[in-house]
């Protein structure tokens, strides 16, 4: 019996270690099969890349021909057969075409993502018939997702595709509706150029959808409120119109819901309301209108809200007081009426961000506003809101931007805006804002733009404002302002642009402007100023300058010509004499001259910006040339102006203004080179000039002429008074065309 029972036991032993030498020998072979492919699909990549898998080898003694030790490889340790690929951000060039799916029968995991494979995705693919997650995104892929896809129902539970270059296109296949165990899907950055297919509902088991920009089209399939176990939904930056379907609302345990940047109509559904883990909403730039509903106070674990730039309208809901977490509102750029509720002071321990600009809504700020201790950015511009800043707002501590410009907010600026110690832009232009502006504006040392522009506010600028040094932009203008204080000299670190025009400064610019080096703009226009110190100069940092509409006399100092970045010049209607300074030829950097209305004479500077002048930018000087030699033909200027005024009725620099300039050598080449402008149709129309009269067509095209030829820019291509009364006593030329045809060009035709 013994005897029977070891040969038993021998039996058994042998019969099992042949199933292990045979399940070694299985291994070995599929082991091999595997190293093999992967070395063929290595050799098909970029000779440039290769280096990377160094490792990747069946020959050679200091590397192992199993895949198990290889870079990115990973084997199931029972079988020693490869169950991850994983070579993300790589570098790696090459495509699919060469990868033998077949040859890999337990691989689970693919990660391919950020590299530069291009080419399609092989239907092949479909044989991975254990494969749980293929992340191919971030590369080049094109051609469309192969309908195979759907062979891997019952395993594959995370797919991304998304990112390839914009290359993958549509439409997306209906058999991924079949990945029944799917619970990420990304395909986002693609361009499909087609629809979400209908029976996405299907995907019971998804927690991720992800198709952003991607070009989808159509409407969102009603079907989608059956994937009630989606966390994150993404939809932005795609073309999808129609409404957003009721059944969103079943999506309970949402986290994320974006279908910003649609097109997207109709009213935002009731429904939403019952997506209370909801945490963030953006409906933001699409067509949605009606109200915001009030069950959206049912949302609370909301922390961000975006619904700007849509076409809503109604209240702000008192409802949105209730949601205590939320971190961001922004509502702006709809139709939204009515006044700022006052539940909105209910968010008082997180709320940073409240955007509400460019609205209808109307009343005055609540004065509660202050409660709100975290908010870091106020916007509430282009509305109607009226009365009082509160000086509750002084509290907002936390503060960095601060709009309320393009309202009708009045009264004086509260002192206890000067407790804003971390705003960094504080705009309150456009309103009807008086009194002083406070000395308490001095102590936001982090300010860095600042306008008050367009109000009726009084006084000084406040010295207070030297301590402004981090100060890059200032515009004062539009007010009833009277002096400027040398300490705003002290701001010369940063400020760039300065805005002081249309006030009521007097006398002298004060020479103290001169220390802003850094200057790109300054406008000082429309004020009373008197003259122009010479401390302007030193701004050679200077982009801009406008000193029009003041009352300067004298001539313009030497250092003016001294700003080599100078783009724009404008000293129009002053009292300015003498000649221009030579140096001015030099400024090269010159694009834009207006010296009108002045008593400038003499030469103007030979540069292309001042030959190219319009005549409106240089009208109503003493009589300028373009050299100091002052002949016959200077005073001939004078008449052709009055003889195109009494021809057009208005002033040829008016009549050209409408017109862009051109370097032509005469005003009515460059009327004409724009367009052919027919003459009939620049006409005074207040006189009638009979076209029955033999000769009257005639005469008026005799004037045009004359007007034009005696207002070229080269005095010597004027003619002399003696000239244009022969031209006049002669003969008339028999018209070559109908007078209706003729246009401003022809009447460039005259030479003396």
């Amino acid at each position: 019996m013994e005897l029977i029972l070891r040969k038993h036991h021998a039996i058994t032993l042998v019969v099992a270690l042949w199933w292990i030498l045979l399940m070694l020998s299985s291994s070995h072979a599929q082991s091999n099969e595997e190293a093999n492919a992967l070395v063929n699909w290595k050799a098909s990549f970029d000779q440039q890349n290769q280096s990377f898998l160094s490792s990747w080898t069946t020959n050679g003694t200091n590397t192992s021909s199993s895949p198990c030790a290889w870079m990115g490889i990973t084997c199931d340790a029972s079988n020693y057969s490869v169950f991850q690929i994983s070579l993300p951000n790589m570098g790696l060039r090459g495509t699919l075409q060469s990868f033998n799916f077949s040859s890999f029968p337990n691989l689970q995991f693919i990660h391919l993502q950020q590299n530069l494979f291009y080419g399609t995705i092989p239907p092949h693919i479909g044989q991975l018939s254990r494969i749980t997650w293929i992340d191919l995104s971030f590369n080049k892929f094109n051609d469309t997702i192969p309908t195979t896809i759907g062979n891997l129902s019952n395993t594959l539970s995370h797919l991304h595709l998304n990112n390839n270059n914009n290359n993958l296109y549509g439409p997306i296949p209906s058999e991924i509706t079949q990945l029944n165990s799917l619970t990420e899907l990304w395909l986002g950055g693609n361009v499909f150029y087609a629809q979400i297919p209908r029976d996405i509902g299907a995907l019971s088991n998804l927690h991720v959808l992800n198709i952003d920009t991607s070009y989808l089209s159509g409407t969102i399939p009603t079907s989608i409120g059956n994937l009630t176990s989606l966390i994150y939904l993404n939809l932005r930056g795609n073309k999808l119109h129609g409404q957003i379907p009721k059944q969103i609302g079943q999506l309970v345990n949402l986290n994320l819901l974006w279908l910003l940047y649609n097109n997207l109509s109709g009213s935002i559904p009731e429904e939403i309301g019952m997506m209370k883990q909801l945490t963030q909403l953006d409906f933001s730039k699409n067509y949605l209108s009606g109200n915001i509903p009030p069950t959206i106070g049912n949302m609370s674990k909301l922390y961000y809200i975006y619904l700007y730039e849509n076409q809503i309208s109604g209240s702000i809901p008192w409802e949105l007081g209730k949601l205590h977490g939320l971190l961001v509102i922004q509502l702006f750029s709809n139709n939204l009426s009515g006044s700022i509720p006052y539940s909105i002071c209910n968010l008082t321990t997180r709320l940073s961000d409240l955007r509400i600009e460019d609205n209808q809504l109307s009343g005055s700020i609540p004065s509660c506003i202050g409660d709100l201790s975290v908010l870091s950015r106020l916007s509430m511009q282009l509305n109607k809101l009226s009365g009082p800043i509160p000086d509750s707002i002084g509290n907002l501590s936390q503060l960095i931007r601060l709009i309320m410009s393009l309202n009708s907010f009045s009264r004086c600026i509260p002192n206890s805006i000067g407790r804003l110690n971390n705003l960094q832009t504080l705009d309150l232009s456009r309103n009807t804002l008086s009194g002083p502006i406070p000395a308490s504006i001095g102590n936001l040392s982090n300010l860095a733009g600042l306008s008050i522009s367009r109000n009726e506010i009084v006084g000084a600028i406040p010295t207070s404002m030297k301590n402004l040094s981090r100060l890059q932009f200032l515009d004062l203008s539009s007010n009833r302002l009277t002096k400027i204080p040398e300490e705003l000299g002290l701001l010369r670190t940063r400020i760039a642009y300065l805005n002081l025009a249309k006030n009521h400064f007097s006398g002298s610019i004060p020479p103290q402007l001169g220390q802003l080096l850094n200057l790109l703009q300054l406008n000082l226009s429309q004020n009373s100023f008197n003259s122009i110190p010479s401390s302007l100069g030193n701004l050679t940092s200077l982009q801009d300058l406008d000193l029009s509409r003041n009352s300067l006399s004298g001539e313009i100092p030497l250092k003016l010509g001294a700003f080599p970045g100078l783009q724009k010049l404008n000293i129009s209607h002053n009292n300015l004499s003498g000649p221009i300074p030579s140096n001015f030829d030099t400024m090269s950097s010159l694009n834009s001259i207006d010296i009108s209305y002045n008593q400038l004479e003499g030469p103007l500077p030979n540069s292309p910006t001042f030959r190219n002048a319009s005549m409106e930018r240089l009208r109503n000087n003493k009589e300028l040339a373009y050299t100091m030699k002052v002949d016959e033909k200077c005073d001939v200027f004078s008449f052709g102006v009055l003889v195109l005024e009494i021809v057009f009725g208005k002033h040829p620099g008016d009549l050209m203004i409408s017109f862009p300039a051109s370097s032509s050598s005469s005003v009515a080449t460059e009327v004409s080179a724009t367009n052919n402008v027919l003459l009939r149709d620049v006409l005074d129309q207040r006189i009638h000039y009979p076209s029955s009269s033999i000769g009257s067509d005639e005469d008026v095209i005799l004037m045009a002429k004359i007007g034009f030829s005696c207002v070229k820019t080269n005095p010597r291509s004027r003619p002399t008074m003696e000239q244009v009364c022969k031209q006049f006593l002669r003969s008339k030329s028999p018209l070559l065309h109908q007078f209706d045809n003729i246009t401003l060009a022809d009447l460039n035709q005259i030479e003396y």
